[in-house]
């Protein structure tokens, strides 16, 4: 007999969901036996009972779901919007700079220096 027959023949012999119960099962009572508590806490809860704990556990889960969904929705958009802030930040500074070295005022960027010491032309000083 190879080892693939061995197998077959082994997971044959039981039944599957009862072979995965017992499993999870044993899980459980390793977990609480480390925790010092060897009881099965929900051993006294009815099906009832358990499918209310369950469904209230969904709903929290629902719940941090959507909060978790709004935060990152934010944060998209809080970036987005910097990034394009950013933009044309760069962009008015390059304007300003090129109107600048054409001898233009800095504000209109059409009319040329009236004022002297000053990058603004005298009708945006009055404005």
């Amino acid at each position: 007999m190879d080892m693939n027959q061995l197998l077959e023949s082994l997971y044959k012999s039981e039944n599957a969901g009862t072979t995965l119960e017992k499993t999870a099962e044993a899980t459980l009572m390793n977990a609480l036996s480390n925790s010092g508590n060897t009881e099965n806490p929900f051993m006294d809860y009815d099906l009832d009972t358990l499918q209310k704990l369950a469904s209230e556990l969904t709903e929290v889960d629902q719940h941090e779901e959507t909060q978790a969904q709004e935060y990152f929705e934010d944060e998209a958009m809080d970036k987005t919007a910097g990034e394009q802030m950013a933009h044309a930040c760069v962009h008015e500074l390059t304007l300003i700079k090129e109107a600048m070295q054409q001898g233009l005022c800095r504000v209109c960027k059409t009319n040329p220096f009236d004022l002297e010491g000053s990058s603004i032309c005298s009708g945006c000083l009055e404005d």
